[in-house]
């Protein structure tokens, strides 16, 4: 009985280590290589057909948006909603979908720019909006937003800083910058991604 017990665990052991994320350009030491295995696991992450995650290259507008619904709405479940979308492209259901929910306004993301890198704090108003509709979270301002760098940011794009900031979903950089109109890369969108799911 013992040995049964023994075999079983070993398989569960060696199943667990094959099914892990296994993307060619994220080696096990990366920075990022825990928040993209886990994502790419669960089946919210799925890199490129040549086995890469490309995690030095710009996230886009629909790229990201897909990640975000993709944590609450998987690829299985997603198809039978039968949403299409507005245009011809392959992220305009999950477009439309954040636009059912509210996560995006209307029109916001179009064929223009759904292939264009998304600003960060873009990045930071949608997954704060995702934060507070899909995870029905309560808005958070508990901590005070001190980047040296968003006296621009006002109205809603502030208040939804606030509210990642507040709730560990964006952590700034070492010099105090938040870099709010720059863009950011594939593995740290990732790792936003891992603080929203879990």
């Amino acid at each position: 009985m013992k040995r049964v017990v023994f075999l079983i665990l070993c398989v569960l052991i060696i199943s667990s280590i094959v099914f892990a994320a296994t993307f060619s350009d994220v080696p096990s030491n990366h920075w990022a290589y825990e928040s993209i295995a886990r994502l790419s696991d669960d089946g919210v992450i799925l890199g490129y057909g040549d086995g890469a995650y490309h995690p030095d290259e710009n996230v886009s507008y629909g790229q990201f948006i897909k990640l975000v619904m993709a944590t609450e709405f998987p690829e299985e479940s997603f198809e039978s909603t039968g949403i299409t979308g507005d245009y011809n492209h392959w992220a305009a259901p999950y477009v439309k979908l954040a636009e059912i929910y509210g996560i995006i306004d209307a029109g916001n993301v179009t064929i223009d720019n759904v292939d264009l890198p998304i600003p960060r704090i873009k990045m930071v108003s949608i997954i704060s909006m995702a934060d507070m509709i899909l995870h029905d979270e309560e808005f958070d301002s508990t901590k005070s937003l001190n980047f040296t760098d968003i006296f621009g940011v006002i109205g809603k794009e502030r208040t939804l800083l606030q509210h990642a900031y507040s709730r560990g979903l964006v952590l700034g950089d070492a010099e105090g910058t938040f870099r709010p109109n720059e863009y950011m890369i594939r593995s740290e969108a990732a790792m936003m991604i891992y603080r929203f799911c879990y």
